[in-house]
């Protein structure tokens, strides 16, 4: 399950004590993003915690999969736009998306997602800025690991 696809090297993003620990992290930030999603009052901001909880999930199970890569940036940059949404929503307002957050800083839920979001955007970042990164030839390599029907196949 935590194969990554023999054409991309083994660096960082590939070790797998950092991917369950980041695949942990980014189910979490997605749990918490859609328990809450059914008391979001405007569609903005109900749109917003579904991608964030189906973007974090999905970076999860490409972590726990064979896209290890893909799932660092996935999960990693949904986790940090999700932070940037929690400061913008708390510090000036989103006009017609939330305004009445404004100032409401310490909000369980809110908080807990800060420290997990922090931390999976913190792994993402170590996972891919080894010297292997993140190139478009081991992106390639991943989605066709990760979806089969995409090898060509010859007759």
């Amino acid at each position: 399950m935590l194969d990554s696809p023999a054409a991309t090297p083994m660096g960082r993003a590939e070790q797998r004590v950092p991917r369950v620990l980041g695949a942990v992290l980014l189910i979490v930030a997605g749990a918490i993003h859609l328990v809450e999603l059914p008391e979001q009052e405007t569609i903005g901001l109900a749109a917003g915690f579904a991608l964030s909880g189906l973007a974090t999930v999905a970076g999860a199970l490409l972590l726990l999969t064979r896209g290890p890569r893909l799932g660092w940036l996935l999960g990693g940059a949904a986790a940090a736009l999700t932070f940037i949404g929690y400061v913008l929503t708390r510090s000036v307002g989103l006009p017609r998306i939330d305004e009445d957050d404004i100032g409401n800083w310490l909000e369980p839920l809110g908080v807990v997602s800060l420290i997990v979001e922090a931390l999976a955007v913190a792994f993402a970042i170590w996972a891919l800025t080894d010297q292997y990164g993140i190139t478009t030839q081991y992106a390639v390599a991943e989605i066709k690991a990760v979806i089969p029907g995409l090898t060509s196949q010859e007759p």
